[in-house]
């Protein structure tokens, strides 16, 4: 009785200290999906593509898998389900069964490792973290968030003087457009900035600044202590074809490199 008594002693320590590894592993690799969000033309395109030159994160332009309410609906989820299917740099390529099996996922936390396994665009590039790029999550904020238990969300933002002229120029919109939409983007920041999973991002300070706490910050959030970005896109570039980090709007902001980060 004493020997039995001692074996099982053993097999539930053992089976402990292996769910304390395993525990362990997980928090060093971090979360499967990351979530940047923000407005429209506010950003988030650069941001996600700057978080994208750590190794093993990357995605696509855009998924729009957290829109629907289950996975099935995402049929329905335009233009999100069309980039989904298509095909080249920069896009996820789940088209015909792939794209049925997408809708076929339990959960959406699902859809985003299903995607991880069988989406061409990580064919080949030792993905580990799926980076969902997507600006219509800031105006669901909370229910992104319980749609994604467990996800790191980034959300971008800019000042509102070149948030207006972002929003004015690029979409050609009035300044009552821009004035209703800001008022309801600020109530949604000043959720993410009390929310625990959340980080909240100045464009400026990331891009413009180039504030070294700032970029430390957010790649400590995202379990990257130590890593520095690549604010050329070349490791990007390399990784997925499709690269925005060199667009003129950001490059034109770069400090002269002598320029010491603070």
């Amino acid at each position: 009785m004493s020997r039995l008594f001692a074996c099982a002693v053993l097999l539930i320590a053992a089976a402990a200290s292996a769910l304390e590894t395993s525990s362990e592993t997980s928090e060093r690799a971090g979360p499967p999906v990351i979530i940047v969000t923000g407005l429209a033309h506010g950003g988030t395109t650069v941001t996600s593509e700057l978080i994208m030159t750590a190794p093993g994160l990357l995605g696509p332009f855009e998924t729009g898998f957290l829109l629907p309410q289950r996975p099935a609906a995402f049929i329905n989820t335009k233009p999100f389900s069309e980039w989904t299917q298509d095909t080249g740099a920069g896009a996820l390529g789940l088209a015909g069964p792939r794209f049925r099996e997408l809708l076929r996922q339990r959960t959406h936390l699902d859809m985003y490792a299903y995607a991880l396994r069988e989406a061409p665009m990580f064919h080949g590039t030792n993905t580990t973290r799926f980076v969902d790029k997507t600006p219509a999550y800031w105006e669901k904020l909370q229910l992104i968030l319980r749609r994604a238990p467990g996800v790191p969300v980034v959300f971008v933002y800019k000042t509102r003087a070149s948030a207006r002229r972002s929003w004015v120029e690029k979409r050609h919109a009035g300044e009552a457009s821009f004035k209703g939409m800001w008022n309801r983007f600020t109530w949604q920041l000043g959720i993410a900035q009390r929310h625990p999973r959340v980080h909240t991002v100045s464009f400026e300070d990331l891009f413009v600044h180039r504030k070294g706490r700032t970029r430390k910050a957010l790649f400590e959030f995202l379990g990257l202590k130590g890593f520095s970005p690549d604010f050329s896109g070349r490791a990007l570039a390399a990784k997925r074809g499709r690269c925005h980090l060199c667009d003129h709007s950001v490059a034109k902001h770069r400090r002269p490199r002598n320029e010491t980060n603070t």
